[in-house]
């Protein structure tokens, strides 16, 4: 049994709906979501504060104390009663991680409040726990959304980018269904993987050969994409453009699909309605152009699936500049599950959605993701690729 398990309820009334109000793990974390969820929305950011006990609690079995001092249990009760009676009705207290990391979220509180803030529950912890104690508590204060919210897909996370993960609980596989769910997408991303390479053998011999017939460059056309938690990955597909081409068409296209759909429509030369993607690309090859209406580009994606940094199923992965552009709600559909060869979007929509109908449906796979629902999708995909609607 912990330290903290050893806390007993207040006798008052007052300290007892403090108490009440300090959430448990789970609790906790779905509140995090929640509001985060609404600053992505509303804009309004809000602080995540975070007290680290780790180290006082392995400390204070080696540590003797004065005998004035008060033991840590009852000083702890002293803290959650200050803390619980400074703070507005608003704010959200309980555990982060159980027994070890205590957190207070702070809605519509921006980085102006955080030194005020953490030199008050410094103050508490000061007096509730005596200062040995508190200089072994670790306070750490995010702020949601970040200044810089993007990432530069340049190599690794940034720590800012580390902290920010902080702001996605449930990105952590802690439960038992949510190790059985991620275990078999893994079982079902390795095994299909290994099928589709197998199956599609032939078309790595041919492709190549086309390809360098038809232009001079490498086979392959690797990418820095962003994929799940913001984690930056080398996207492999078959090359489909000339080499040493300007990708400002690309950046200035994507910026304005972003910011102004409707304005960045491209209407079919056969005048069946407009798409959402650039066609009669003067960067694409002959050999190219068919590579991308039939897919067969995407290929060597089963390679990414395979090495663990996409899926079968998943929103598609995002360019770094892409992300730069993306308000903060549109951050959920690279954050929240690895990236994937085919997806909601893909069989539903492709390029005849909008940026934000995009977007909406990625989420509604992040939303409903199961292992039934991947099988369903992946067999849905080689029927929407006969008809080639909306690839360009």
């Amino acid at each position: 049994m912990g330290i903290f398990d050893k806390i007993k309820r207040g006798k008052s009334a007052e300290l007892a709906e403090i108490y009440a109000n300090c959430l448990s793990q789970n609790d906790f974390r779905a509140a995090v979501v929640t509001e985060r969820k609404r600053s992505e929305r509303s804009s309004k950011p809000f602080l995540l504060l975070l007290l680290d006990f780790t180290q006082l609690c392995t400390s204070s079995k080696n540590i003797e104390f004065s005998s004035g001092e008060m033991n840590l249990s009852a000083s702890f009760e002293k803290f959650i009663e200050l803390l619980g009676s400074s703070l507005r009705g608003i704010d959200v207290m309980g555990w982060y991680d159980r027994g070890k990391i205590l957190g207070m979220i702070f809605p519509e509180t921006d980085l102006s409040s955080k030194d005020a803030l953490l030199d008050k529950v410094r103050a508490h912890l000061n007096f509730a726990l005596g200062e040995r104690r508190s200089s072994l508590i670790g306070m750490h204060c995010f702020c949601f959304p970040a200044a810089n919210n993007t990432c530069d897909g340049e190599g690794a996370q940034t720590q800012n980018e580390r902290d920010e993960l902080y702001f996605y609980p449930e990105s952590e596989n802690g439960s038992v269904s949510q190790m059985i769910s991620c275990g078999l997408k893994r079982l079902l991303d390795i095994s299909g993987s290994l099928f589709g390479l197998t199956l599609f053998l032939p078309f790595f011999i041919i492709i190549p050969l086309l390809i360098k017939f038809d232009s001079d460059g490498p086979v392959f056309f690797c990418q820095k994409r962003v994929g799940f938690n913001g984690r930056t990955f080398t996207f492999l597909k078959f090359r489909s453009m000339y080499i040493g081409r300007d990708d400002s068409l690309h950046r200035d296209y994507v910026k304005k699909l972003i910011h102004d759909g409707a304005a960045s429509q491209t209407a079919q030369s056969d005048g069946s309605g407009a798409v959402y993607k650039i066609t009669n690309d003067p960067r694409v090859t002959a050999v190219g152009r068919f590579l991308r209406r039939t897919s067969l580009d995407e290929l060597p994606q089963f390679i990414n699936v395979f090495l663990g940094q996409m899926s079968l199923v998943g929103p598609r992965p995002a360019i770094p500049y892409e992300t730069q552009e993306y308000e903060l709600w549109h951050r959920c559909r690279i954050l929240d599950v690895k990236p994937g060869i085919t997806g909601i979007w893909q069989v539903e929509g492709r390029s005849r959605t909008t940026f934000e109908e995009m977007v909406r449906m990625d989420m509604r796979y992040c939303r409903s993701k199961s292992f039934w629902l991947d099988l369903k999708l992946i067999f849905k995909t080689p029927f929407a690729l006969i008809g080639a609607r909306g690839a360009f």
